[in-house]
C-alpha cells in the first residue's frame, strides 16, 4: 500500500469532470418523473391492521411513530409501494434494525393488512477500544510514523434501545494518549406525541500533548510526537444538557447548554510567545471557564443516513462559546451543511455535498482557529494538511457505482438476524473544491485565501451497523497524489 505523497508525472486529467457532474444533477432535477404519480381520482384502500414481526425489544409505539401511514388510514392504491418503501427507509434510519421487510396481506376489497418483518440490531456493545488520535489514518501512519504512543485504548460501553424506547446509555473509559472518562444518556420521549427528549452528558479529559500552533499548514505539538511523557498538560471537565424537539420523522431542533472548565500548562503560553504564534486562549489565559449555547436544526430526508443514495439533507448550527462571560473564550460560529443524492441510472448514484463555516470575531486565539482538515470539513487528497481561518466553504461531487453485494456467511447459522453479513461495494469518482479565508498571520500557509481543488477515485465497502471502509486515491493541486484510508463506524 502506497501511503506517502508522490509527485504527479503528468498533467491533471480529471478536474474538468466535476462540471459534467453538476450538469447531470441539474438536468433531471425538474423531471416530470419526480412528480407524484397520485392524482385526486386515484382508487384508495384502507389499512386495516399493521402487524409487527421480530420486534422483541422495541416498543410498538416507537415503530408506529416512524411510519408514513397508520391503522384505519385510507391511502391511494397507486401509493402502496411508495409508502412501503418510505416505511422501510424511515425505520432503518432509527438505527434500531439491521433489516426491515415491508409487505401486505389480506388485500380484500377496499382494505389490506401491512406486515413489517423486523430484524433488530444487537444493542449492547462492551467494546475494547483502540483508536489513533490523529486526524486521519494517513497522517498517523506517515507523518507520525504510526507511533503507538498516539493511540487511545480502553473500554466503550454502549447500550442502545435500553428500555425499548430508542434511548441510549454510554460510558467511556480511556487511557493512553488521552485519559478520558465520560457518561451520557439519551432519554426516551418526554411527551405522549413522542416529540421531545433530553440528552445528558459529562466528561473528564487529561491530555499529554497540545497542538499549540500551525506552521506551513502542519500542526505544531508540544511535546514533540516522539517523546510523550507521563505528564498531562491540558485538563478539561465538561457537563451538558440538550433539549431535542423532533418534528415528524425528518426534522430535529436541538438546543444544547454546556459548561467547560480547563487548565493549561504554562509551558504552552511560553512556546506561543517564543514562536510568535497567536495565544492558545485569549490573553494567554491558563485557567478557563466558559458556558456554551448551541442551536442546531437538522433535516434528513434520505434513504439511509450514514450512506445516502437518494434524498436531501440540511443542517444549520449556531454555536456561541463564552457568551460574553469569559475573557479567555468568546466566539460565535455559524455552520451550514447540505447534501443532495439521487440515482442517475440503475446502480449509479450522484452525491452533491456542501458546507460553509463562518466565525466572528474573525481574530481568535489559536484554540478557535482550526477550520479545514478536521471532522467532516476536509478535502480528499489534502489529508496531510490543515487550513486555519475565520471563513471556509467546501463542495464535494461524487458519482458512485454499486459493483455488487455479498452476503457473507457467519458462524451464527441458526440466527435469523445474524446468519449472514451483507456487504456492499461501491466504485466512485469524486472532486472537491474549497476555500478558507484568513486575514491574520499565515505562518507559511500555502493554502489560505485561494481556490483549492482535488479529485480522485475510490472504493467504498459498506455493511451493517453503519460500518464503512473507504480506499481513495486522490490528486491535489500541489501536484501530489496518494492512497488514503478512511473508516466510519456507526455503533
Amino acid at each position: 500500500m502506497i501511503l506517502r505523497d508522490t509527485v504527479l508525472p503528468v498533467k491533471r486529467g480529471l478536474l474538468c469532470w466535476w462540471g459534467v457532474v453538476w450538469l447531470m444533477a441539474c438536468y433531471p432535477l425538474m423531471s416530470r418523473a419526480q412528480s407524484s404519480p397520485i392524482s385526486s381520482d386515484t382508487l384508495t384502500v384502507v389499512i386495516h391492521q399493521i402487524q409487527l414481526i421480530g420486534n422483541r425489544k422495541t416498543k410498538p409505539f416507537i415503530i408506529f411513530r416512524e411510519l408514513p401511514f397508520q391503522e384505519g388510514e385510507r391511502i391511494p392504491v397507486a401509493a402502496v409501494n411508495v409508502l412501503l418503501q418510505k416505511a422501510h427507509d424511515q425505520l432503518m434510519n432509527t438505527f434500531l434494525f439491521i433489516d426491515v421487510i415491508p409487505g401486505v396481506k389480506n388485500w380484500k376489497g377496499g382494505s389490506l393488512d401491512v406486515v413489517l418483518q423486523l430484524k433488530e440490531r444487537w444493542y449492547i456493545f462492551p467494546i475494547p477500544y483502540l483508536r489513533i488520535v490523529d486526524r486521519n489514518f494517513n497522517q498517523w501512519w506517515v507523518e507520525e510514523d504510526h507511533s503507538l504512543q498516539r493511540v487511545d485504548y480502553g473500554l466503550h460501553f454502549s447500550w442502545y434501545n435500553l428500555t425499548g424506547r430508542n434511548d441510549k446509555f454510554t460510558m467511556v473509559a480511556e487511557n493512553g494518549y488521552n485519559r478520558l472518562f465520560s457518561v451520557g444518556y439519551e432519554s426516551p420521549y418526554l411527551d405522549k406525541k413522542l416529540q421531545q427528549y433530553l440528552i445528558l452528558g459529562a466528561s473528564y479529559r487529561n491530555t499529554r500533548q497540545v497542538n499549540f500552533g500551525t506552521d506551513s499548514n502542519k500542526q505544531v505539538f508540544f511535546p514533540d510526537t516522539t517523546h510523550l511523557g507521563d505528564v498531562f498538560i491540558n485538563r478539561t471537565v465538561q457537563g451538558s444538557i440538550a433539549y431535542v424537539f423532533r418534528k415528524g420523522v425528518k426534522q430535529r431542533h436541538i438546543v444544547r447548554l454546556s459548561y467547560t472548565w480547563g487548565l493549561l500548562a504554562d509551558t504552552i503560553n511560553e512556546l506561543t510567545q517564543a514562536y510568535g504564534y497567536a495565544p492558545y486562549y485569549q490573553g494567554g489565559a491558563q485557567v478557563i471557564r466558559f458556558p456554551e449555547l448551541t442551536y442546531t436544526y437538522q433535516y434528513q430526508n434520505v434513504d439511509n443516513i450514514p450512506y445516502p443514495l437518494r434524498g436531501i439533507t440540511a443542517n444549520a448550527q449556531i454555536d456561541g462559546k463564552g457568551l460574553g462571560m469569559s475573557k479567555a473564550v468568546n466566539i460565535w460560529i455559524l455552520t451550514l451543511k447540505g447534501g443532495y443524492y439521487r440515482p442517475l441510472t440503475p446502480g449509479i448514484f450522484l452525491a452533491l455535498e456542501g458546507q460553509v463555516i463562518a466565525k466572528t470575531p474573525a481574530t481568535q486565539p489559536y484554540v478557535n482557529a482550526h477550520l479545514m482538515g478536521f471532522g467532516d470539513m476536509f478535502m480528499q487528497g489534502l489529508e496531510y494538511y490543515i487550513v486555519d481561518g475565520s471563513f471556509g466553504a467546501l463542495l464535494k461531487e461524487t458519482v458512485r457505482r454499486q459493483l455488487f453485494q455479498w452476503n457473507m456467511p457467519t458462524p451464527f447459522k441458526h440466527s435469523q438476524n445474524y446468519d449472514h453479513l451483507p456487504i456492499r461495494f461501491f466504485l466512485k469518482l469524486y472532486a472537491n473544491q474549497g476555500y478558507v479565508y484568513n486575514d491574520g498571520p499565515l505562518y507559511g500557509s500555502m493554502l489560505n485565501n485561494r481556490l483549492l481543488y482535488t479529485e480522485g477515485l475510490g472504493l467504498d465497502i459498506v455493511t451493517i451497523y453503519d460500518l464503512q471502509l473507504k480506499f481513495e486515491f486522490s490528486w491535489n493541486q500541489l501536484g501530489k497524489n496518494g492512497l488514503f484510508l478512511h473508516n466510519y463506524k456507526g455503533f
